[in-house]
């Protein structure tokens, strides 16, 4: 049916059957309509189905550098909310596990 679909709409050839015999050839065309389309939509979505080989992210939140990663998300927090708790020690963090002070006792 979906390379022909004229199919669906026609209308099984039942000149010169029986009254019995042309209600079992239209029941036969509706179960063989039926049988092509619940064909054509599995096929479909196996072509449609794609694999996901890493289905928890782990490939994709890995990184070699993590920290430089995460001081890219750091600088726009510091400049749109500098006054959030959560910002400074969020800062404080990174800067920390980098091996940068964030203010040396000279500066004070």
């Amino acid at each position: 049916m979906y390379d022909d679909p004229s199919l669906a709409t026609a209308k099984p050839d039942v000149d010169g059957l029986e009254d019995g015999e042309a209600k079992k050839a239209a029941k036969k065309a509706k179960k063989a309509a039926k049988k092509q389309e619940e064909q054509n939509a599995t096929e479909t979505t196996a072509k449609d189905a794609k694999k996901d080989n890493d289905p928890k992210g782990e490939a994709l939140v890995k990184t070699e550098k993590p920290l430089e990663e995460a001081l890219k998300f750091l600088k726009p927090l510091q400049e749109l909310s500098p006054s959030l708790i959560e910002t400074q020690l969020l800062a404080f963090d990174v800067h920390f596990r980098r091996g940068i002070p964030l203010f040396s006792f000279s500066d004070i």
